[in-house]
This record gives structure tokens, C-alpha cells and sequence, in this order.
């Protein structure tokens, strides 16, 4: 039961570094198409 925890904690913190890295390309690419 722990290990299956700590596989779901690692899964979880992985996808949200994911999450922040898929989040400031967006802004970068919009940011960069939009400039005024």
C-alpha cells in the first residue's frame, strides 16, 4: 500500500512540473505572437 502511495505521489508532482512547463511555453509563444 505504501509503495503504491509513493508511485502515485511521484506520478502526481511529475505531471505537475509538466503542467508548469507545458503552462510558460504557452505564455512564452503568445506572448511572443502578441507583442505589441
Amino acid at each position: 500500500m505504501h509503495l503504491a502511495n509513493e508511485n502515485t505521489e511521484k506520478i502526481l508532482s511529475t505531471s505537475a512540473i509538466h503542467a508548469c512547463y507545458v503552462g510558460s511555453a504557452i505564455i512564452m509563444i503568445v506572448s511572443i505572437r502578441y507583442k505589441p
